[in-house]
């Protein structure tokens, strides 16, 4: 998982997220949740570093909230676990 504040890269999309199969991660370094956030409510031209900087963090209210493009574990298959 590759992890900035701005995002994976300052131009990729959600749209890219969804054509490459991943999920998009939120991760708060106020308080280490990390949680998977549902895309659909991002149109496909919509880039991560946006969502990034519009986020804050439910739990502690931290505005430091890094987008990470997740993706399945090649072995397992399953997704990465969610952490309170």
């Amino acid at each position: 998982m590759s992890l900035d504040r701005g995002g994976i890269a300052p131009a990729e999309t959600i749209g890219d997220l969804r054509r490459n199969g991943r999920r998009l991660g939120l991760t708060c370094t106020g308080c280490s949740r990390f949680r998977y956030m549902k895309d659909a409510r991002f149109p496909d031209t919509v880039t991560v570093t946006a969502i990034a900087l519009a986020l804050r963090c439910a739990r502690c209210g931290s505005p430091d909230v890094l987008t990470a493009a997740v993706a399945r574990c090649s072995t397992t298959g399953h997704w990465p676990a969610e952490r309170s």
